[in-house]
């Protein structure tokens, strides 16, 4: 086994890798509230079941991995006798990751297929060995590293086992005896180590000409500093070119080594060239070496590194060589929701069969829908089957009241979901869809499409009443109150108590307090609000602002949100240019499309009670089974080196 710097070392690359991925996910907005809709509990009006339910009579589990299990075996049941096979879930996955995910499924077979002629293989003892070596590596427990680490990654656990950590040991062992460590190397190791080491800082150009005009005048110490900082490498920048110390042996460009030993504290290198541009070296120091080691004590250690970064180097060129070897074809149709609706309808009726050939690899060997869908559910199986079951028990209901939504509702309603952000398809996409990891197919299939079927299965239950049309005549063109608003947390009255004398007695104490409230959309416009009656859901509030004259303070109160006080500025008088008459029809179809949209949460939560569905899949990514999943691997597989 590898020693603990190796580990350290090996896990500080992949932290490295995954904080490069960038920020955490932000949670699910707009259009993907749709997700979260559909499991919301609520109570409703009874619903009655849907009928016309296929009736399905569950079969004997076929053998494993055969096609007629793939066919057949469910993963899922809903409505007493409605169910989800297999292969209804690997499609409904391919179709939303299939094209993403083909290349990774293929590389995955060149290296099986490798390491299977040398007989190498993998368990997952060995996996679970190395998962914990790397978690102790980076000090960070498991639930933490899939919540922040892999979500950065965008992966889930099961991903990285399968397709991070077993392929790498796997090539591990494929490499191992292509390489050796020799005497000289492991001389060179321990020189690296505990030799004499130069503290510097470098500057990296990309451009030549840049360079050699900025050359002359870096000789400066504190000029060096300023080109350091503004250089274009933000990482180089943000250290003003600061680097790790290194010893003699540490680098894969001996130029750059040379040139750094060779120079005295404060005393700048020549331009040295390298393949993305120049880069100049300013020695800020020596470090002399550490006579205290001697070889024979760290001579072990040293080999297992040098071991690693060798075996490392070598899976890199082992990879290359593999796929050049294997020359991968990929067939796969790029997902429907790409495509425009005519192409759309072309592509559904392409061969869906589990032995089509979406890929090859050695020119014969077939890569078939079968085994990319089970590759796909054992990635992402068990946290999708849920949305597949819930998209189904729609459908069912719709079926029963034979309502449909075509694709051009469909592309309205995508429309309609870019107008209310104001932005293009394009932008919707990059701003809405992929900060929250959802592909244009995802959007249309399964957000805008239930929502529309949704829709119309609530219509019948709600009802526009002239009470509701008048009031929402009101909320846009009645009376409303200009004020500022400063809110407070929840547990915050004691210091809105404390404040509150000031700011009720002077304007000037008020506006402070209010543009720096811990609300930063009420801080940024100074609390600034205009509030119509009807409008935000909380009638003491609106009350308490209609009461007020302009220059009054509200007393404290509390709301859903918080402890408020109001400051009365204005009150706007109605709009007595508009007739209900005129805005009648349109008021019609505002109050009920909000109607629907408060409706529909309500509704699916009863539809979905009814169904009582059965997932079988379990979500292996869910934190509750985490840990669960650990002991379950630590106590029934053995250990490498354990008894």
């Amino acid at each position: 086994m590898a020693s603990r710097n190796s580990q350290e070392t090996r896990a500080s690359k992949w932290r490295r890798a995954l904080l490069a991925t960038g920020g955490l996910g932000i949670a699910v907005a707009g259009v993907c509230a749709a997700r979260t809709l559909w499991l919301a509990p609520a109570a409703a009006q009874p619903v009655n079941p849907a009928a016309g339910v296929r009736a399905q009579t569950p079969q004997p589990t076929p053998p494993p991995g055969s096609a007629t299990e793939y066919t057949a075996a469910i993963v899922a049941s809903f409505n007493e006798h409605a169910v989800v096979t297999r292969e209804e879930l690997g499609d409904y996955l391919i179709a939303r990751f299939g094209v993403a995910k083909l290349e990774t499924c293929v590389n995955n077979r060149i290296i099986d297929k490798a390491c299977r002629e040398r007989k190498i293989t993998v368990d997952a003892g060995e996996i679970e060995q190395r998962f914990a070596e790397d978690l102790k590596g980076i000090n960070i427990d498991r639930i933490r590293f899939v919540k922040e680490f892999l979500r950065r990654a965008n992966k889930n656990l099961v991903e990285w086992k399968e397709d991070v950590l077993r392929q790498d040991l796997l090539l591990a062992k494929l490499c191992r005896d292509r390489v050796t460590v020799t005497e000289e190397d492991i001389r060179d190791g321990f020189e690296a180590r505990f030799g004499e080491k130069v503290d510097c800082r470098v500057i990296h150009w990309a451009d030549e000409k840049e360079a050699q005009a900025d050359y002359p005048r870096i000789h400066d110490e504190q000029t060096f500093l300023d080109v350091a900082k503004h250089q274009h490498t933000s990482a180089l920048a943000s250290t003003a070119g600061k680097i790790a110390a290194f010893g003699r042996h540490n680098m894969d460009n001996k130029d750059l080594e040379t040139a750094a030993f060779a120079l005295q504290p404060g005393a700048v290198s020549p331009l040295v060239k390298v393949p993305d541009g120049c880069i100049a070296i300013r020695c800020e120091g020596r470090i002399p070496a550490d006579k205290t080691a001697t070889l024979d004590k760290v001579k072990a250690t040293i080999k297992d590194e040098i071991l690693e970064t060798k075996v490392q180097k070598e899976i890199k060129t082992i990879k290359a060589t593999l796929r050049k070897d294997a020359d991968p074809q990929c067939f796969l149709e790029k997902p429907a929701a790409t495509l425009d609706l005519a192409e759309t309808k072309i592509a559904a009726k392409a061969g869906r069969a589990p032995g089509t050939v979406v890929a090859t690899i050695h020119g014969t060997i077939p890569v078939t829908r079968q085994e990319l869908g089970e590759f796909l559910i054992t990635r992402f199986g068990g946290e999708q089957v849920e949305l597949l079951v819930h998209k189904r028990i729609i459908e069912e209901a719709c079926r029963a009241l034979n309502i449909t939504v075509n694709d051009d509702e469909v592309e309205a309603g995508c429309a309609d979901d870019c107008s209310r952000r104001q932005m293009d398809e394009t932008k919707f996409v990059e701003e809405v869809l992929k900060p929250n990891r959802t592909t244009t197919y995802q959007w249309r299939e399964d957000l805008v499409r239930p929502r529309l079927m949704l829709a119309k299965l609530c219509r019948e239950r709600v009802k526009v009443t002239e009470e509701d049309l008048r009031m929402a005549f009101d909320a846009h063109h009645g009376e409303m109150v200009e004020c500022r608003m400063i809110l407070w947390p929840q547990d915050g009255m004691k210091q809105a108590m404390q404040n509150y004398a000031k700011i009720r007695d002077d304007d000037k104490e008020f506006d402070q307090a209010a543009r720096a409230q811990q609300s930063p959309s009420l801080a940024l416009k100074g609390g600034r609000t205009v509030i119509s009656r009807h409008t935000t859901g909380d009638a003491d509030l609106e009350k308490k602002a209609f009461g007020l004259q302009p220059g009054e303070v509200s007393e404290l109160f509390g709301t859903p949100n918080g402890v408020v006080v109001l400051k009365c500025d204005r009150h706007i008088p109605p709009d007595a240019s508009i007739s209900f008459a005129d805005r009648r029809p349109e008021l019609e179809r505002e109050v009920m499309e909000r109607k629907i949209r408060i409706e529909i949460p309500i509704y699916f939560a009863e539809l979905r009670r009814l169904a009582q569905p059965r997932l079988i899949l379990r979500d292996p990514n869910k934190p509750e089974q985490l840990q669960e999943q650990a002991e379950a691997e630590v106590k029934d597989v053995k250990l490498p080196g354990k008894k």
